[in-house]
């Protein structure tokens, strides 16, 4: 009996099945804390910003985790742009941001739409020093120089020079507080501010506040400033309870403008309000039709 043997080959397939990997970039914001730097000069890093912009865009995308210091490096200007800083996740009582310019020049070409050089949206707890705040000659007529915009807590100005060359429109002011953009008359939600020790010069407003019908604004304080050359008016405040004015000076040196107010207190819904140790001077040759 032949026995035949049979040979089985054994094809072994193997099937690839595609594979897809799904890479899945989780970023984690990691809040500000401590103390920062703006330097042009110096590369970025954990701790120091080429640009007030990209403060801003840190802070407006991490928030803060308590107290936070960003120095502007001494001869590191002119910076020429503008920022706008929204509500600050963390901040608070015990978190306030302090942005400390070092006299600084900060300037911008701005335009009926985009008005401001620093804008605060929506911010509270924040401290502004020493910043050198100029309008460039380029820009049209609408100029903010600081705006705090819609609703405002706990700000401080302080020591900031802002000056607005070329223009006595009323479109333009140094320090703004009111809720629109584009006007500084249009009324907004403020409370515990103060602006002391500012020079503002040029424009239509030194400094003006315009706080709501339905909750007055209250505890604005305004001491010690030097507000010159101002078209309309070196302050005004509309809708307040116990605004303080005291200690201003107020002079018109270089314009030659017919009638101003120094000081506005406008609208019956301003009350309470404490005015004390302002000094009112006019010092220009020109008066226009006045004597």
């Amino acid at each position: 009996m032949k026995v035949m043997a049979r040979q089985f080959k054994l094809k072994i397939v193997i099937l690839f099945t595609p594979c897809i990997l799904l890479l899945i970039k989780v970023s984690n914001a990691i809040p500000l804390f401590g103390n920062y730097t703006i330097d042009a000069n110096t590369p970025a890093s954990i701790t120091n910003f080429q640009s007030f912009n990209a403060f801003a865009n840190s802070i407006n995308l991490n928030g803060i985790a308590g107290n936070v210091l960003v120095t502007v490096a001494p001869g590191s200007g002119p910076y020429n742009e503008q920022f706008n800083i929204n509500t600050i996740t963390g901040s608070g009582p015990n978190a306030l941001v302090t942005l400390n310019g070092n006299h600084e020049i900060l300037t911008a070409v701005t335009n009926t739409t985009d008005r401001h050089v620093m804008r605060l949206s929506n911010v509270s707890n924040f401290n502004v020093q020493n910043l050198h705040i100029i309008r460039d000659l380029a820009s049209t007529t609408a100029f903010y120089g600081i705006h705090i915009y819609n609703t405002g807590n706990n700000i401080n100005i302080t020591g900031c020079k802002i000056e607005i060359p070329g223009t006595l429109s009323t479109l333009t002011g140094s320090i703004v507080a009111s809720g629109s953009t584009t006007s500084i008359l249009t009324t907004g939600d403020f409370h515990d501010i103060t602006i002391s020790n500012d020079t503002t010069s040029g424009g239509g407003y030194g400094i003006s506040i315009f706080g709501l019908l339905g909750n007055l604004a209250s505890n604005i304080i305004i001491d010690r400033n030097e507000i010159l050359d101002f078209e309309d008016n070196g302050i005004y405040l509309r809708e307040t309870n116990g605004a303080v004015i005291s200690n201003n000076h107020f002079d018109r040196i270089n314009v030659g403008i017919s009638s101003a107010n120094a000081i506005q207190i406008a609208q019956a819904a301003n009350i309470n309000a404490v005015i004390h140790g302002n000094f009112i001077s006019l010092s220009q040759q020109n008066n226009g039709t006045m004597t």
